[in-house]
């Protein structure tokens, strides 16, 4: 990332030093881990230019989401998990 310049890192957002994620953002998070699992059971996505992109993301979803490893109580994962199943995602392929 430069300073006062577009990212040049398509959909990596959560590699990223800069981000942030707070507690309002783990749903849409558990709502991405749900639809990229759906995608690598139903289709050959990880066998695209795609797949690496989605496996780095999904491993980074699992160490945020993942209740032995998160910096995020037990209580604001269930809830986010919760609230995920009325979280869409939009995904571009």
């Amino acid at each position: 990332y430069t300073p006062g310049k577009p990212c040049s890192t398509y959909n990596m957002c959560l590699s990223c030093p800069n981000i942030i994620i707070t507690k309002s953002d783990l749903p849409k998070l558990f709502a991405m881990k749900k639809d990229y699992l759906v995608k690598i059971q139903n289709t050959r996505i990880l066998d695209t230019p795609f797949g690496e992109v989605i496996s780095t993301n999904l491993a980074l979803i699992n160490e945020i989401t993942d209740k032995d490893k998160s910096k995020f109580s037990f209580n604001e994962l269930d809830e986010a998990e919760i609230l995920s199943l009325y979280v869409e995602t939009t995904e571009i392929y």
